[in-house]
């Protein structure tokens, strides 16, 4: 039986949904899930509002027949099956007969639960572990949402700093793989960006090419030099701005109010790690989302209009006193049925001093000017 009031006995669909709802979604002050469209949910029941929340974010599904079955008892892997369409990783009940082992299986390797935790025998859940389970992954770091909001609003006010990017992106058209590996040295000081960009393609083409670039704190202006060629090299000066180009900024520009955080303590002395996810979106202001996050230029997807992020998912590590160290991510992006974009990169952070200056070469300076708008 479900709802005992000390947790001992088992826990229903329904109660679950009631828990999941308010652990993950605290900001929704008053949960107002719909009609009611199940023909086995009632709609005075206590729980009818929070299985109808989490089946318009599509968490909860149902079952073919119309059914949610709001009284049945749920099983450990159900609970992590809609703990990890909570957090947008992946959705793979239904997907094939072991998706119960796969759920525990992923859980585990996104360091939800602990290797160990479940076994076949302990399907059914009281509810006093499917509170402690909701606790351990939504509550227990509450601190941690405030933390990265900090560090990111610190990392874009540093004023002296070194930024080192590694890409690597893979490009799906029409079900041909294009495979880019990119890495950005960047230096930040006195409001002068400049970064030196080496690109390789991985699809066969071992040629690198190189570009210096030099940006003012409005963004005015962009210095390019292309240093692969340096006896052909030519600067040009450009009229634009930073939504305009391809500037290799990606994680500021997503909402991490919307976001699942948890803090942890690192092996190594000082040092802690936030692992973050951000649930699945679609795409309301145009490719211009993409441009922001520096993921590919406006030529490549000038045609594209519309498309979902699957997937974001990354750790920031970050020093006693709130630096930001380093971070790595993951960003699954389905443009439609046959093109993708799935970019996977880490940055680091290094304190670069004071007396260290950029010089922006008297030669970029008078460089042609060109008006891109």
């Amino acid at each position: 039986m479900a709802g005992d009031e000390k947790g001992n006995l088992y826990i229903s669909r329904g109660e679950f949904a009631k828990i999941l709802v308010q652990a993950a979604f605290p900001e929704a002050n008053s949960i107002n899930g719909g009609n009611i469209i199940f023909r086995d949910l009632e709609m005075n029941s206590i729980n009818a509002p929070f299985i109808l929340f989490l089946y318009q974010k599509g968490i909860i599904k149902g079952y073919p027949d119309g059914t949610v079955k709001p009284e049945k008892l749920i099983t450990y892997p159900e609970t992590l099956a809609l703990i990890l369409r909570t957090l947008g990783i992946r959705d793979l009940e239904g997907k094939n007969v072991n998706w119960e082992k796969s759920c525990v299986e992923l859980s585990v390797k996104e360091g939800l639960i602990k290797s160990g935790t479940y076994n076949s025998e302990r399907k059914i859940l009281s509810r006093k572990d499917g509170e402690e389970l909701v606790k351990n992954i939504f509550l227990q770091n509450g601190n941690a949402k405030t933390t990265v909001m900090e560090v990111l609003k610190k990392k874009n006010a540093l004023e002296n700093y070194k930024r080192r990017d590694v890409m690597d992106l893979v490009y799906i058209k029409g079900r041909e793989e294009f495979s880019l590996e990119n890495e950005v040295h960047t230096t930040l000081i006195n409001n002068v960006f400049h970064q030196k960009m080496m690109t390789r393609a991985k699809n066969g083409n071992d040629g690198i090419n190189g570009t210096e670039i030099y940006i003012d704190e409005n963004y005015n202006y962009i210095n390019l030099s292309n240093t692969a060629n340096k006896e052909s090299n030519k600067w040009i000066r450009v009229k634009t701005s930073l939504n305009d180009f391809n500037i290799p900024v990606f994680i500021e520009y997503f909402n991490f109010q919307e976001g699942f955080f948890i803090l942890e303590d690192w092996p190594y002395e000082g040092v802690s790690r936030i692992k973050y996810y951000l649930p699945s979106f679609d795409n309301k202001n145009g490719i211009k989302d993409l441009e922001k996050i520096g993921i590919l230029p406006s030529s490549i997807l000038q045609s594209q209009k519309d498309y979902t992020v699957e997937k974001i998912k990354g750790e920031l590590f970050i020093d006693e006193n709130r630096n930001l160290l380093k971070e790595i991510f993951e960003i699954k992006i389905i443009i439609n049925s046959t093109d993708s974009i799935t970019l996977n990169g880490f940055n680091e952070y290094f304190n670069t001093g004071e007396e260290e200056q950029i010089i922006i070469p008297d030669e970029a300076k008078n460089a042609p000017y060109i008006d891109m708008n």
